[in-house]
Order: C-alpha cells, then sequence, then structure tokens
C-alpha cells in the first residue's frame, strides 16, 4: 500500500515530497551567498552616503554659522557618532533633534580590518580605527578642524576611511577596494 498525499490517484508520495524539499533546500543554501553580498553592499553604500553627507554638514555649518561643531565617534555597540555645536553661552547642544541619531547597522564599525590597512595619504599602516587631534571626536571650526581619519570596517572586505585635514577642515572620504589593494575616492 502506498501513502499518498492529495486527493485522488494523482497525489505525491512522501518520497517524492522529501526530494523535492532537498532540492529546494540545497538551491537555497547555494543562492544565499549571492544574494548577501549584494545587501551588505547596499547597507555600506548607504552607510558611506550618510557619513559623508554628516561630514558635510558639520563642516558647513561651522563655516555659515561661525559656530564650532564636533563631530563625536562612540565605539561601543548602541550608540554610533553625533554632531554637537557650542551654545552661544556655554556647552554643547545637539546638532539634529536626537542625541544620537546617526548609526551604522550591526555589521558596520568603527574597527580595521583583519588585515594591514595602508593610510590613503601616507601609505603608513593604519593602527587605530580613530585616530584625531581631539581624542575620539573631530571637530570644525571656522579657521580650520581637528586631523585625523576615521575607519569603518564591516568584519569582512568593506572598509570607508574619511581623512579630515586640520588646516582646512576639508575631507576626502575613501572605499577600500580589496581587488586591486588600494583606495578609490568615495567623496
Amino acid at each position: 500500500m502506498s501513502h499518498r498525499f492529495g486527493k485522488g490517484i494523482g497525489g505525491y508520495s512522501l518520497i517524492e515530497l522529501s526530494v523535492v524539499l532537498v532540492v529546494a533546500i540545497t538551491l537555497g543554501v547555494l543562492a544565499a551567498p549571492l544574494l548577501t553580498g549584494p545587501l551588505r553592499d547596499r547597507e555600506f553604500g548607504v552607510f558611506a552616503a550618510e557619513l559623508t553627507g554628516q561630514l558635510l554638514l558639520a563642516r558647513s555649518h561651522a563655516l555659515h554659522m561661525r559656530e564650532e561643531v564636533h563631530f563625536d565617534f562612540q565605539s561601543d555597540r548602541e550608540f554610533r557618532y553625533r554632531l554637537l555645536r557650542r551654545r552661544p553661552g556655554g556647552g554643547w547642544r545637539a546638532l539634529s533633534l536626537n542625541t544620537w541619531p546617526f548609526g551604522y547597522g550591526r555589521t558596520i564599525h568603527a574597527a580595521l580590518p583583519a588585515w594591514p590597512l595602508p593610510h590613503p595619504h601616507t601609505g603608513s599602516p593604519i593602527r587605530h580605527p580613530i585616530s584625531s587631534t581631539h581624542g575620539q571626536r573631530f571637530f570644525f571650526g571656522t579657521e580650520g578642524s581637528s586631523s585625523g581619519s576615521v575607519v569603518f570596517s564591516d568584519g569582512r572586505d568593506r572598509v570607508l576611511c574619511a581623512v579630515i585635514s586640520g588646516e582646512t577642515g576639508r575631507f576626502r572620504v575613501y572605499l577600500w577596494n580589496r581587488s586591486e589593494g588600494d583606495w578609490d575616492v568615495y567623496y
């Protein structure tokens, strides 16, 4: 006696259903890496655009409003970075409504990748993810800013480095091109 699922004579046997299920699972396992790569690329691209926009906002606010702006970085998992401006009476105020409004996904961190990474300008090895003349922050003023760089990585093969010039407050954002072993200018 054959066990069939479905009505009538044209049902499927348990073996037939098992074979279809094994084939579907195998295809899913093989396709998953092909689908996650583009998703990680998109997430990292969104992060690169957001970070570049926030650096532009900090610099332009400092120049046009003639106020000091600090771009704070945090290394813990919950808080990422924030923009602060100096209050006229003293103290600091968030440049946006939320104190820590900007994050960068669970996979992107202010961290160095597993391989040695050369600095985009000097070529010397980068030793710390955040390197600034003002500790864990970058200062933007009406005349100059902090000097330094900050590196973000997804822990795999995507890396971003922002380099800020202290004399002018100008900055460049680079994305690591692992296939060529060099930096590509993002902004």
